[in-house]
């Protein structure tokens, strides 16, 4: 391949959108834009051969680009730095240019983010040019969302999750198989002889298009539908896994499982460990998914105990690891040729139908035999080793045979079920598989989880967000620790301290932020979000809905505060200074105003009159501030 996009091989380009121009390959391709009805515009390019989709757009003032598996890299890096693989398990093949004052410049997302591809990306030297690349399989018609220039980054993804859920809604229950085409797709327009009509002449080997209706929408996301969202995925949760590790026994987490419910969780996972040879923090005999009966002697009447305190239970299973001690695994063996980035074990290939097999009837015994209520799916993107590589099954795509494998294990749980599934696999095309969508592991660490909560969000199209499971130190001040409850306050939170050990402080911080997450809960998980430039992590976040807003300031950051629009106004104070600066908008007017301190304690009630300008309104280190309008 070549070092930088400068060398390959040319191509003619043609406008595109705003300032995007685009080329194709190969030159026997055809392709057409036509106008969403929510404004983004549909790119759909023919070709029986792998394409490469380019796109090109000035630099300007460029200084950003995020795409859902960016992690810390959001600069505009170079184009012989920027790659990512992207599959139904990995990612997606979106992505979102933006300046310095947060607008964006090139907004796409694939309407299929099922099959493999590739993406190439970053700013080309020999050019002055930002540049965009994807290789993507031939044989079925390829679409490309594209959102118009927006204010903002989440302006411009917010149109395109409005094209793509509108896109799943209209997609049937389960996939339909595509006679000629790869195993497991669905079935799409028919297959274009002379190119599609409305198609103006464009440069050599393009067609560019005219506005015309869209094509059928068949197999453009997963052919999953959209799964409707339980209210048990929208309530705080409590995990074992921070608090325990592998540690866990049944009378210990229902002691935990009881405090739980009476803080305000609604849903307990038990993590790893549960299981026979959980122990050690390696992988070696996973792969028969039985209880430890040392732990768990009756697990199916603890599962139902807890259920009796009015929660919702959810088991850790990770079934494409197959490790060496595993009863199984001189059966399943040969269908696990690699290891993957879990110790111990090798990675189950998917491609196989006895993969799926076992796969579907180890997560429907799991449900049926203990009566969990869901299933927190781990690992699934260990599959991406085997992207690119030769297969021996019957498919040979990873994104395709983990939507078949997916898809059947939905069929098997039944309706109802919670389904949790972890960054990197919470793309749009997972929008019919899980209910539950959680951040990466980022243990302690405030500041990523609101990142990659805010980048879940981005491109969610269908489940509730979840943040990582939430810990910190227990001899640390409250301020400390409800500085993690408010990393993850615009999604819904999973606490994962030891319960029992808290101390009275502790314990009321997070009955406190709890409450005040489900009071919130209609702008945090409902309403629309704006939380600022990737670059920056989002240091300044806002949620509102009608008159109603809560603004989560991280940093040091002046925090706009529109009084024309919101009258019900929540600020949070994640900082370690004992101050708000505020940038008022609006008339102004008289508000109510309670100061909480992080413990919840009320140190302030008073009637506050803000003025249009800049104002300071003093709020302790993790605390809250609330405001209402008084005529």
């Amino acid at each position: 391949m070549s070092v930088t996009t400068a060398g390959l091989a040319p191509a003619p380009t043609a406008p595109l959108l705003d300032d995007v121009r685009l080329a194709v390959l190969p030159a026997s391709a055809r392709w057409e834009l036509t106008p969403g009805p929510g404004g983004a515009a549909v790119l759909e390019i023919h070709s029986e051969e792998e394409l490469e989709i380019r796109l090109s757009v000035p630099l300007g003032d460029a200084v950003g680009f995020w795409h859902p598996d960016c992690r810390w890299s959001r600069t505009i890096v170079a184009d012989w730095a920027g790659r990512a693989e992207t599959s139904l398990v990995k990612g997606a093949a979106a992505g979102c240019l933006y300046d310095s004052a947060g607008e964006t410049m090139l907004t796409f997302a694939a309407a299929d983010p099922v099959p493999e591809s590739s993406m190439r990306f970053g700013v080309s030297e020999e050019n002055k040019v930002f540049v965009v690349h994807l290789r993507v399989p031939g044989g079925l018609p390829y679409r490309l969302l594209l959102a118009p220039r927006a204010a903002s980054v989440a302006t411009a993804m917010r149109l395109l999750r409005s094209e793509l859920a509108e896109r799943l809604a209209g997609l049937a229950e389960g996939p339909a198989a595509l006679a000629g085409g790869p195993p497991g797709l669905t079935e799409g327009p028919p297959e274009l002889a002379e190119g599609p009509p409305g198609l103006a002449e464009g440069p050599p080997g393009l067609a560019v298009g005219t506005a015309v209706p869209r094509a059928g929408l068949a197999g453009e996301t997963a052919g999953a539908g959209r799964a409707p969202v339980p209210e048990a995925a929208r309530v705080p949760v409590y995990s074992t896994w921070y608090g325990f590790s592998q540690a866990v026994e049944a009378a210990a987490v229902e002691e935990e499982a009881r405090l739980a419910a009476e803080l305000g969780c609604g849903v307990v996972i038990v993590d790893d460990g549960w299981q026979e040879k959980g122990n050690g923090r390696g992988y070696a005999g996973v792969g028969d998914w039985r209880p430890d009966v040392t732990k768990f002697p009756d697990l199916a009447g603890h599962v139902a105990r807890v259920q009796a305190l009015g929660l919702t239970y959810m088991l850790w299973v990770a079934p494409l690891l197959l490790g060496a001690e595993a009863d199984c695994f001189d059966r399943l063996a040969q269908y696990a040729p690699a290891s993957g980035g879990s110790p111990g074990a090798r990675v189950l290939d998917p491609r196989h139908p006895e993969v799926r097999r076992h796969v579907v009837e180890t997560c429907a015994r799991l449900v049926r035999d203990y009566g969990l209520d869901g299933l927190k799916i781990d690992f699934l993107d260990e599959a991406m080793v085997y992207a690119g590589k030769p297969a021996h099954g019957d498919v040979t795509d990873v994104g395709v045979a983990m939507r078949l494998l997916l898809t059947e294990v939905r069929q098997a749980l039944g309706p109802g079920k919670l389904t949790e599934l972890r960054q990197p696999y919470t793309g749009p095309g997972m929008a019919g598989f899980g209910t539950m969508l959680r951040a990466d592991d980022c243990p302690a660490d405030a500041v990523a989880n609101r990142v990659r909560t805010i980048d879940v969000g981005l491109l969610a199209v269908g489940g509730a967000v979840h943040a990582d499971m939430l810990m910190w130190d227990p001899a640390a001040p409250p301020a400390s620790a409800a500085r993690q409850l408010i990393g993850a306050l615009h999604a819904v939170p999973q606490i994962s301290a030891r319960l029992a050990g808290l101390s009275a402080d502790h314990r009321a911080m997070l009955r406190f932020w709890l409450a005040q997450w489900r009071r919130l809960r209609p702008l945090l998980l409902d309403g629309e979000v704006e939380p600022g430039r990737p670059d920056e992590l989002y240091p300044v976040v806002r949620a509102e809905r009608g008159d109603a807003c809560v603004i989560t300031v991280s940093a040091a950051r002046v925090a706009a505060l529109d009084t024309a629009r919101h009258r019900k106004i929540t600020l949070v104070n994640g900082t370690a200074a004992p101050r708000l600066v505020l940038e008022v908008t609006g008339p102004g007017g008289a508000f109510a105003t309670v100061v909480h301190d992080a413990a919840g304690r009320i140190i302030e009630r008073a009637e506050r009159r803000l003025e249009p300008g800049l104002s300071v309104l003093s709020v302790p280190p993790s605390g809250l501030a609330i405001l209402e309008g008084t005529p």
